[in-house]
């Protein structure tokens, strides 16, 4: 499921974050401009952290050097 997806199933969250391969970031789901850049990614997991905030986990894989 993508963050797009996932964000419209949130019920009104307080705060939402990123993370993908042990980094975190804070991401304004309330700006057009940040959903935009994060919409396409897929959601592996989802967290609630406390009341009202989530934490998206992307789906990451390793790339190897030959592949880029």
């Amino acid at each position: 499921m993508t963050v797009k997806k996932m964000l419209t199933m949130l019920n009104s969250p307080n705060e939402v974050n990123i993370s993908w391969n042990s980094d975190l970031v804070y991401f304004n789901f309330r700006s057009n401009i940040e959903t935009a850049v994060w919409k396409d990614f897929v959601v592996e997991k989802i967290c609630a952290t406390k009341e009202g905030v989530f934490e998206l986990i992307l789906a990451a894989q390793p790339v190897k050097k030959e592949a880029i």
